[in-house]
């Protein structure tokens, strides 16, 4: 009986992580579907080019950026950004390879699966509203969390800066925060099934 008790903890414990860490990949694939799309950047000259760059840069087409376009901080600023993608699409793949194990040994278990996608939105809601109340310091927290160094912060003559401004990463958190909602719709209705 002890065993069995377990053994449903655990299909449970599977189907909630599962839901969390399959919510976890599809924000990989939101933020870079955004980051990787050079029509998301000012196309104004020369943030046209150096839209291009960037966003080739970060998908990894490029080795490097152009020493005519970027500054040696901003140079170095973008390798930790584009490590930064690096290791979020290694935590996508194997969040997405222990969802589907997961999934093997609790995909029965709905409510548990719609317990992990709820933990998620619960996460997310609670840095979204603190993004809506105070989005500079949300920024800043973020990028103190992110990078061990503060070449990310750049004089506002930067060129980088005029071409991401915080306006620029007010709409990229909008239009990534739509897409995950549709992800979030999504999961919560395989839930369903």
């Amino acid at each position: 009986l002890h065993h069995g008790v377990s053994a449903d903890a655990m299909r449970k414990l599977c189907a909630a992580a599962s839901a969390f860490l399959l919510l976890i990949a599809c924000l990989y694939a939101c933020i870079a579907s955004f980051a990787f799309n050079p029509d998301v950047y000012s196309q104004q000259p020369p943030f046209d080019r150096m839209a291009q760059e960037t966003a080739a840069y970060l998908r990894g087409d490029r080795e490097a950026l152009s020493e005519s376009l970027f500054g040696l901080q901003e140079r170095l600023h973008m390798a930790d950004v584009r490590d930064l993608f690096r290791l979020g699409k290694r935590i996508a793949i194997l969040s997405g390879a222990l969802c589907a194990l997961g999934l093997a040994f609790g995909f029965r278990e709905r409510r548990s699966f719609l317990l992990g996608v709820a933990l998620f939105v619960v996460l997310l809601g609670a840095g979204a509203i603190w993004a809506a109340v105070d989005f500079t310091g949300w920024f800043t927290a973020m990028h103190r969390m992110a990078f061990s160094n503060d070449l990310w912060l750049f004089d506002p003559s930067s060129t980088l800066i005029q071409m991401m401004p915080e306006t620029f990463f007010i709409a990229a958190v909008r239009q990534i925060g739509g897409r995950l909602a549709l992800c979030v719709c999504g999961a919560a209705m395989l839930g369903c099934i």
